[in-house]
């Protein structure tokens, strides 16, 4: 009878080194190179031959492996018969199917962050560019929830019009940022490109020395130093070096590009001038406090405590003392086209004409006033320069200012001409888009859920009259 299949070849040599089996297999070791010589030497082992002496044989799996179907070898050594080989095919029944793994469901995907442009060649995540604002996207979306609560409208038609007007809000907070990010870049990208070597190492030293002053102001301590900026900015010592960094190279682009090209000639001036006389020259605006006696204070009373040098608002915010205007101290503030001694200020004459005549920090009184008496001080007095020359430095300020901000834009145009950048009207709705996910959806449920104010606790409610 043919010897069964199940013997194993222990001599390959290209599964293990015939010496070293030799050695630890004993009797199993006859090695040969022949073919017959292996077929001669075929041996059949079970699970009982590899265990240890006096252990028990190691229990067969619970689960066999799944064998390939083997009908059709079956069938060709059937048919072969008594082959010179000497040996014929067998197997054992085919072990039935794993059953299928289970699958628990744990929800929707979530999307953790996206890619939505690029600038200049640095990515724009959408989690690190929304950081900064995401708080107060979520607390916006959290009073839109609350709100429909409040008013108790539909839950479904309450958060479509609350998305589309907080997305709204939402896309031009991220165009303004976007707008300033690229800005930023194109600058600074600009100004690094730019440097000579002489410069390069010039700016090198100067971030060192603005490291070792921030340190220097805090003790020489690191960690206090970072405490400090977390408390008040909070930011790291890393962020606050790098928009340091950022802001002295964008500063140090736009004055040699923009802002020193700039030039006020005097004639600028006078035409600017001619065309805005009234926002140069404003008015002058004066400041009075009254003092009305009141009830149970006399006038010499308060005539003696102003000479003795009590100041004048004290005694006007006294209702002991002053009958006029008490919560605001007397005040009244008047604006006069003409000079001060030629305006209309008050109404009685004698409190007009002592008005027209003082200057800040002077009082008169008492002076009658209808059926009674007042006293008047003048506090301030704002006049602005009537004259071109007073005010051409104000003026040429305005002026380089305005100037400035043209030809800034003129230059950032011109900068994104040449630069590589994704659109930001693109970007603006990709961010828009993963804001709604991120904060609008989770922050409108949180509203929902909040608690409502009843109307008698509401700080939009007026208290009942008693």
């Amino acid at each position: 009878m043919p010897t069964p299949i199940r013997a194993i070849d222990v001599c390959s040599a290209a599964l293990c080194g015939c010496v070293g089996l030799a050695s630890s297999l004993g009797p199993l070791a006859g090695c040969s190179s022949g073919k017959s010589a292996a077929r001669q030497n075929a041996v059949s082992l079970t699970t009982a031959d590899f265990a240890q002496d006096g252990a028990a044989a190691p229990a067969p799996l619970t689960r066999p492996m799944p064998l390939r179907d083997t009908s059709a070898l079956d069938q060709q050594a059937t048919a072969r018969g008594n082959s010179a080989d000497g040996y014929t095919v067998t197997t054992g029944t085919p072990a039935p199917p794993l059953p299928a793994a289970d699958v628990t469901t744990v929800g929707l995907a979530t999307v953790i962050d996206s890619k939505v442009g690029d600038i200049n060649g640095r990515a724009i995540y959408a989690s690190a560019f929304l950081e900064d604002m995401g708080a107060r996207m979520r607390a916006q979306a959290m009073e839109f929830g609350k709100e429909t609560m409040a008013r108790r409208m539909n839950p479904i038609e309450s958060r479509a019009e609350a998305r589309a007007a907080w997305e709204e809000l939402v896309k031009k907070i991220i165009k303004i940022k976007l707008e300033n990010e690229l800005e930023t870049e194109l600058l600074r990208a600009e100004a690094a490109a730019s440097f000579t070597p002489e410069q390069k190492q010039g700016f090198v030293y100067f971030m060192q020395s603005v490291q070792r002053d921030l340190y220097s102001d805090n003790r020489g301590s690191r960690s206090i130093a970072g405490e400090k900026l977390n408390a008040e900015d909070g930011q790291t010592i890393d962020e606050y070096l790098k928009n340091r960094e950022l802001r002295e190279l964008v500063g140090f682009q736009l004055a040699r590009k923009v802002y020193r090209r700039i030039n006020i000639s005097w004639r600028d001036i006078q035409l600017e001038y001619d065309k805005r006389t009234e926002l140069y020259s404003p008015p002058p605006r004066a400041t009075f406090r009254l003092i009305l006696p009141a009830e149970g204070a006399t006038p010499e009373s308060i005539e003696s405590r102003l000479k003795a040098g009590e100041s004048f608002a004290t005694l006007a915010e006294d209702p002991k003392i002053n009958s006029y205007l008490v919560d605001k101290g007397g005040v009244e503030e008047r604006t006069f086209k003409t000079k001060q001694a030629d305006s209309d200020l008050f109404g009685p004459p004698d409190v007009n004409a002592a008005a027209r005549t003082l200057k800040p920090g002077e009082w008169a009184g008492p002076l009658k006033a209808g059926r009674g008496v007042a006293f008047v001080f003048l506090e301030t007095l704002e006049i602005a320069p009537s004259d071109l020359y007073g005010l051409q430095l104000k003026i040429e300020d305005a002026l380089r200012r305005r100037k400035g901000d043209l030809a800034r834009e003129r230059y950032i145009d011109r900068l994104k001409e040449r630069a590589s950048f994704t659109s930001l009207d693109d970007m603006t709705d990709s961010l828009a888009a993963f804001s709604v996910k991120r904060y609008f959806e989770p922050g409108f449920d949180e509203g929902l859920a909040a608690p409502v104010e009843s109307e008698s606790t509401s700080p939009n409610m007026a208290p009942k009259k008693q």
